[in-house]
C-alpha cells in the first residue's frame, strides 16, 4: 500500500509506477515478467475466465467493462479486453473468451469489433457464453434462469438456464460472425459438463439447434467439457472413517479406480459430439482430490491429500490421463 501523505494541489503526485527491481530499465519494453511468460510458455491457449471475473459478474453495457489504461486492472470487473489482447498479441496464443451472462448485444457487438481491430489474425478465439451457467453454484446459473422466466421459457431453474444458454450462445456466434464477416478466426463452444452418457450436452445442443433460441440457425464447433477425475473420494475417506488409517499409496488405488469413470464420461460426451458433428474440447480437468464442506478444516485429511498430490504416483496417473485424452478424444 503507498499512502500519500501531502501533495501540492496544483501540481500533484502523479505518474506513479510500481516497477520490480531487476525491471527498472526495461520495464517500457518488457511488460510482462519472464517468470510468467515461461509459466505459460507451453500452453497452446489461454482461458480468460478468471482474469476477466466472469463468475457473477454484474457487467451489462460496454460502458462498464474495466478501462484501459487504468491505474489498475485488479478491479470487480475483471482486466481490461486491451490486456488480453496484449497478450495474446505478445505470445502469439489462442484465447479462450467469456462472455459475461449478462451482456447486452452492444456489448458483445463492441467485443468483437475491438478482437477483430487489434487481435492479431494469427489467434484463434474460443468463444463461451459465461461460465458453467450449468452449474448451480454459480450465481449466473440462478440469474440466467430468472432471465429465462422473464423471456417466457418454461421448466425447471436449470432447464431455464440451459436454454438461456443455448440462445445467448447462439447470439454471440451470430454477432461474432457479422463483425468479423465469417467465422474463420474464431471457434464457437456450447458449454456443457462432463457428465454421464453426455446427457446434458446433448441437451444443451438440442436447445441450441432449436429456432425458438436460435432463429438464424447459426452453427457451433464444438462442446466443451471439464472431465476431472478423482471427485468425492476426499469426502468418501472422511465417511468411511479411514482419516488416520489410510496411506499414500491407498489413495492413490482410488484415484487410479476414478479414472475408469473420468473416461467414460469423455466417451458418452464424445458420442453426443460426433452425433451432432461437433468438436469435443476441454475447458478444465485434471485431479480433485479435495474435501468439501466442513471437510475442508480437517488438517490430518489435507495433510494426507497435499502428499499424495506431491507422490510421484500423481505423476503416473496424469500421464494416463493425457493420454487417454489425446488418444481418444
Amino acid at each position: 500500500i503507498l499512502n500519500i501523505i501531502q501533495s501540492i494541489k496544483s501540481d500533484p503526485i502523479n505518474d506513479i509506477k510500481f516497477i520490480l527491481p531487476k525491471y527498472v530499465n526495461n520495464y517500457n519494453t518488457n511488460i510482462y515478467t519472464t517468470e510468467f511468460l515461461d509459466f505459460i510458455a507451453d500452453f497452446q491457449m489461454l482461458r480468460f475466465m478468471d482474469w476477466t471475473k466472469t463468475n457473477g459478474s454484474d457487467v451489462v453495457s460496454w460502458s462498464e467493462r474495466s478501462a484501459y489504461p487504468y491505474y489498475t486492472q485488479h478491479q470487480k470487473t475483471g482486466v481490461a479486453w486491451e490486456e488480453v489482447v496484449a497478450l495474446a498479441n505478445h505470445t502469439k496464443k489462442d484465447i479462450w473468451i467469456n462472455i459475461p451472462h449478462k451482456a447486452d448485444d452492444s456489448y458483445i457487438t463492441n467485443l468483437a469489433t475491438l478482437l477483430k481491430s487489434t487481435l492479431t489474425s494469427q489467434s484463434k478465439i474460443y468463444l463461451e457464453y459465461s461460465n458453467e451457467v450449468w452449474n448451480g453454484a454459480f450465481v449466473q446459473h440462478h440469474e440466467c434462469a430468472e432471465m429465462g422466466k422473464n423471456l417466457g421459457y418454461t421448466g425447471q431453474e436449470w432447464e431455464r438456464a440451459w436454454k438461456v444458454t443455448a440462445k445467448r450462445s447462439a447470439d454471440i456466434f451470430r454477432i461474432f460472425e457479422n463483425v468479423f464477416g465469417s467465422d474463420s478466426q474464431f471457434v464457437k463452444v456450447i458449454p456443457s459438463q462432463a457428465g454421464a452418457d453426455g446427457w446434458l450436452s446433448n441437451q444443451l445442443v438440442t436447445y441450441f439447434k432449436d429456432t425458438v433460441y436460435n432463429p438464424t440457425g447459426v452453427k457451433a464447433n464444438a462442446i466443451a467439457i471439464a472431465p476431472y477425475f478423482g471427485g468425492g473420494i476426499a469426502d468418501q475417506i472422511v465417511t468411511e472413517k479411514l482419516v488416520s488409517t489410510i496411506t499414500t499409496s491407498e489413495i492413490l488405488q482410488r484415484m487410479q479406480s476414478s479414472l475408469v469413470e473420468a473416461d467414460a464420461r469423455m466417451d458418452g460426451c464424445k458420442k453426443v459430439a460426433i452425433s451432432h458433428g461437433l468438436d469435443l474440447i476441454c475447458y478444465e480437468g485434471g485431479q480433485h482430490l479435495t474435501a468439501t464442506g466442513n471437510n475442508v478444516n480437517n488438517t490430518e485429511l489435507t495433510a494426507k491429500l497435499i502428499a499424495v498430490n506431491h507422490d510421484p504416483g500423481m505423476e503416473s496417473l496424469y500421464c494416463q490421463y493425457f493420454d487417454n485424452w489425446y488418444k481418444n478424444y
